[in-house]
C-alpha cells in the first residue's frame, strides 16, 4: 500500500515536470509587452506620451506595445527610467501574470 502511494506521488510529480515548458521568444516578447502596458497604465502613460518620452514614433511604440515587435535592450533601459521600475520587472514572466490594466490611447 505504501509503495503504491509513493508510486502515485512520483507519477504526479513527473506529470508536473512534463507540464513545464521553457518560454519561447514569442512568449517573452508578449510578457514584456504586457508588463510595459501594465506599468504604463499604473503611471497613466499612453502610447503617444511614452513615444515622446523615449523619442520614438507612436507607430513604433504601438508595434512593441502589442508585442508585434520586441522592445530592444536599449528600449528597456529607457523604459525602466521613464516608468520608474527595474528592467527585471519589465522582463519578468511573473509580473505578466498579475493584473494588467490597459490605458486608452486617443
Amino acid at each position: 500500500m505504501a509503495l503504491e502511494h509513493a508510486s502515485m506521488a512520483c507519477s504526479s510529480a513527473m506529470s508536473e515536470v512534463r507540464a513545464f515548458r521553457t518560454p519561447t521568444q514569442s512568449d517573452l516578447v508578449q510578457a514584456v509587452a504586457a508588463n510595459v502596458r501594465a506599468e504604463a497604465a499604473r503611471k497613466g502613460v499612453n502610447q503617444t506620451s511614452l513615444g515622446m518620452a523615449i523619442d520614438q514614433a507612436q507607430s513604433s511604440v504601438s508595434r512593441k506595445w502589442w508585442g508585434k515587435r520586441a522592445w530592444s535592450l536599449e528600449d528597456l533601459g529607457t523604459l525602466s527610467t521613464v516608468l520608474r521600475v527595474p528592467v527585471a520587472h519589465l522582463v519578468s514572466l511573473r509580473a505578466q501574470r498579475e493584473s494588467n490594466p490597459q490605458p486608452s490611447d486617443p
